[in-house]
């Protein structure tokens, strides 16, 4: 569309401002004498002054005086913020004032807190206004500082807290007692004493539970031998108890692996031994690397080693046949290796019904691989799903076609009457086409009966094929909407102004959308208007009044920002033309 942008064209009301202008052109200059006219200055004092080499000479409307009142400075005044409590102004550097927290490092002349008694970790320099040292008061000589039950330390004697211990043990019989600062404790030495012969003969003490190391005494002790002499050996010890009476001798062996030697297969003492060898044959050092390994003979080295045993079929003394299940009609054939193959006796053969198309290997089945059939044959399954051979010409019988085909005899063409929802899915590769088709004359309309030709179309959604009375355009006009170069003609939804920065933006989109969407009147019957959405669009500005106006930005979603010439003759027409674009993407 297009828009008259003459300021003097546009009516002025000015039956409540005074003004007697009736136009916006007149209006403003009106306004402007009424300024030059009575412009007055503006006078400071209290502490104000002018920046940036101005003064306040016919800058106002009227003479004004300006100063800071009594207690006018407030904390609001001076930016501060609750987050800031605590904090005080501070001048920095460049002569700016900002609310800072004064820490240690802000301190010019910050003094040390030291000791000779108190460890002073990290903080201590610089930590006070004035040089502080901490010392611990002393207690009496010989007191040591505790923690009381208050919480609070104190110097005590040394004895309140580890008083003088007193401990002595006696022993009676089997039973020894302990009496620590007249507490008294008694426990048995020996609870129980066993003596016995072992399988061989050897004389086995079990004292308190615990065995010694049989004993062969059968050097010691002989047939008549009147007198019995019991000597300790190498680890061994002996003691002996004579019974108050005479009449009895206890002899109690000990026996200590740790000093106890053992030579041969096994060597070490009694409490760390080591395997050397078996039966003579040296054992290898090496340590088993894995699970599974055992010590296996190496006749090269005369060595036992940690390795994995080698068995082979003639090492197994009774071992089984593997072999083919049915005989003459087996279904598998064990080729080699059969015999004594297995542990226990086995027997092969293929599953029934276990052969599908997956284990069979595709192309291996040849044309003579199938049962001869006559001229013209196919293969078929019956109603029990077994194969059997059919004429071609039989299979034709079966075959029924419906839903936009046609069957005549055992042809079947295309055309017919469609009985289900049909989709037929095209992609960029694989196109639909239908040739043969007259483009050379338009959409044809009378004024009776309106289009008598429509077009074929799809829905967005399905692809459906529908017939339509008519196409929406590739473009159209945006609607009509007055293009404000001053505030005070900002009179429509979605249209902006700024006197100061003579900038202004409409939201093209959006008038559209109310436009078309709710028109002021329509005809009886008439259909609606179309409203696309703002993703369907696009946005385009084919003229625009040189020296009036410039297109600053339209956004995708339609909103255009202008700006309005300083030196613009807004009393000549002026326009701009807006024209919409339907996507062809979406």
């Amino acid at each position: 569309g297009e828009i008259d942008a003459n300021a003097k064209a546009i009516s002025f009301d000015n039956s409540t401002n005074g003004f007697t202008s009736n136009n916006v052109q007149e209006a403003l200059e009106e306004l402007k004498n009424t300024i030059d006219t009575n412009k007055g200055d503006l006078a400071l004092s209290g502490g104000l002054e002018f920046t940036g080499g101005t003064d306040g000479a016919t800058k106002l409307l009227a003479d004004a005086g300006i100063q800071i009142a009594d207690k006018g400075v407030t904390s609001e005044k001076l930016g501060a913020k609750p987050e800031e409590k605590g904090k005080v102004a501070t001048v920095n550097e460049d002569g700016t004032v900002s609310y800072k927290e004064i820490k240690t490092g802000d301190l010019a002349d910050a003094k040390t807190i030291s000791s000779t008694s108190i460890l002073v970790g990290t903080g201590g320099v610089g930590a006070t206004l004035k040089d502080v040292s901490l010392e611990i008061k002393p207690g009496d000589i010989g007191q040591v500082m505790i923690t009381g039950n208050d919480g609070k330390t104190t110097w005590v004697d040394q004895s309140v807290i580890s008083p003088t211990t007193t401990n002595s043990l006696t022993s009676s019989e089997n039973v020894m007692t302990s009496d620590v600062n007249g507490v008294s404790k008694s426990a048995n030495i020996i609870n129980s004493i066993e003596t016995s012969l072992d399988a061989n003969n050897k004389l086995v003490t079990k004292v308190n539970g615990v065995s010694t190391l049989p004993l062969d005494l059968t050097s010691a002790v002989q047939n008549g031998q009147k007198n019995t002499i019991v000597e300790q050996g190498s680890g061994i010890t002996v003691s002996k108890v004579v019974s108050t009476d005479g009449k009895d001798t206890t002899y109690t062996i000990k026996a200590n692996p740790a000093e106890i030697v053992l030579n041969g297969d096994v060597i070490g003492n009694g409490n760390s031994t080591v395997v050397r060898a078996i039966q003579g044959t040296e054992v290898s050092a090496v340590k088993p690397s894995s699970e599974g390994q055992a010590l296996v003979y190496d006749k090269d080295l005369n060595q036992w080693k940690p390795g994995t045993p080698k068995v082979n079929v003639e090492n197994v003394t009774d071992a089984k046949n593997l072999t083919a299940a049915g005989g003459v009609d087996a279904t598998i054939e064990v080729v080699s290796g059969g015999n004594q193959a297995v542990l226990v006796e086995t027997s092969l053969k293929v599953k029934q019904e276990s052969i599908t198309t997956n284990e069979i290997k595709n192309g291996t089945i040849k044309p003579e691989d199938l049962a001869v059939a006559g001229n013209n044959q196919v293969l078929v399954t019956n109603s029990g799903g077994t194969p059997l051979w059919a004429n071609q010409s039989d299979l034709g019988k079966i075959i029924t076609a419906d839903n936009g085909l046609t069957k005549t005899d055992n042809n079947i063409q295309l055309g017919g009457t469609l009985i289900t929802p049909t989709v037929l899915t095209t992609t960029s590769g694989n196109t639909l086409a239908l040739k043969g088709l007259d483009k050379r004359k338009t959409q044809a309309v009378n004024a009776t009966e309106g289009v008598t030709q429509h077009l074929l179309a799809v829905d967005k959604n399905g692809d459906i094929i529908k017939a339509l009375k008519a196409a929406m355009p590739k473009f159209f006009y945006m609607p009509s909407v007055l293009v404000p170069t001053a505030e005070s003609q900002v009179a429509q939804s979605g249209v902006t102004y700024n006197n100061a920065t003579r900038t202004g933006t409409i939201n093209l989109y959006a008038i559209y959308q109310t436009q078309f969407g709710s028109p002021i009147k329509s005809s009886v019957g008439a259909s609606p208007l179309p409203v696309l959405p703002a993703s369907e669009l696009g946005f385009h500005i084919t003229y625009a009044t040189e020296g009036v106006f410039t297109i600053e930005s339209i956004t995708a979603e339609g909103l255009m920002t202008y700006k309005v010439s300083s030196t613009a003759n807004v009393n000549v027409g002026s326009f701009i033309n807006i024209v919409f674009s339907v996507k062809e993407d979406n």
